[in-house]
């Protein structure tokens, strides 16, 4: 597995992203503003999901999952090139594998939340709204690992 990843490491789009000054602080920058964009529309989003700013019409939440899936690409195709420019940084850090788990987590639960949307067309009310408050406090707890561990991966787990 080593000499596989030391072998991403030699490709001309890992060395490109390393050996060019700007690049890399370039690419954490579109992190930060893919994050702002993602964590900052899901927070408003779950926060009204939870029972909380009621003054923003549900009607508006399509135009925040927008903003939230804009910043998922950017964070998405920067992730990458960082994975590729120093694969063997991320692959052996547990906490590069919890927050692609928790990732993951986030999206099964954005799921949920559509199936939930469903139910609720044939069902209860009242069992969605509890449904919704789950899902929106789940999806914060999530993203806040995801950040939490994104920021924690230069300094800890490596090996």
């Amino acid at each position: 597995m080593e000499e596989l990843l030391h072998a991403i490491e030699r490709t001309g789009t890992a060395l490109y992203v390393m050996q060019t000054p700007w690049v890399w602080p370039a690419l954490e920058i579109l992190h930060f503003v893919g994050l702002s964009l993602l964590f900052g529309s899901v927070a408003v989003a779950d926060l009204r999901l939870i029972g909380r700013l009621t003054a923003l019409p549900v009607e508006y939440l399509p135009t925040l999952a927008q903003w939230g899936l804009a910043g998922f690409v950017l964070n998405a195709f920067s992730g990458v090139l960082f994975l590729v420019a120093n694969p063997t940084q991320y692959f052996f850090n547990w906490l590069f594998w919890l927050k692609m788990a928790l990732v993951a987590a986030a999206g099964l639960n954005v799921l949920a939340y559509r199936q939930l949307g469903q139910l609720a067309a044939r069902g209860s009310p009242l069992r969605f709204e509890a449904g919704q408050r789950l899902v929106g406090g789940v999806s914060l707890l999530l993203w806040v690992g995801v950040l939490l561990a994104g920021r924690m991966l230069p300094f800890l787990g490596g090996d």
